[in-house]
């Protein structure tokens, strides 16, 4: 083997060994990437679940006004059946008052 073949059989070593290392430099950069990429996936799965919290926490609060809503309204129902009642009893109380009693048994008044 002469100094030429030897220093050929040397450069390819070295071309070897450059490829090896180019290799492995590779492995890691893909490596650090799906890094990056699964930290990327977890940040936006997070983001995501943090927003439907926000939409149930809004929904829960809807929720209460809307009951509280409905309870307003069956008190306000109830107050107004209570005073159609009252007027209904005034009513009558003055039909009864105005009408002769000949009258009062063949007509039955309805306000309701």
């Amino acid at each position: 083997i002469t100094t030429h073949h030897t220093s050929q059989l040397e450069a390819l070593g070295d071309l070897r060994a450059a490829i090896a290392n180019t290799r492995e430099l590779l492995e890691q950069q893909q490596v650090a990437l799906k890094l990056q990429v699964d930290l990327v996936q977890r940040q936006a799965f997070a983001r995501h679940h943090e927003g439907i919290g926000d939409l149930r926490t809004e929904l829960a609060e809807m929720g209460l006004l809307i009951g509280e809503f409905h309870k307003k309204l069956d008190t306000g129902a109830a107050e107004l059946r209570l005073r159609q009642g009252a007027v209904d009893l005034l009513l009558n109380e003055r039909w009864t008052l105005c009408t002769p009693i000949s009258k009062r048994s063949s007509v039955v008044p309805r306000y309701t």
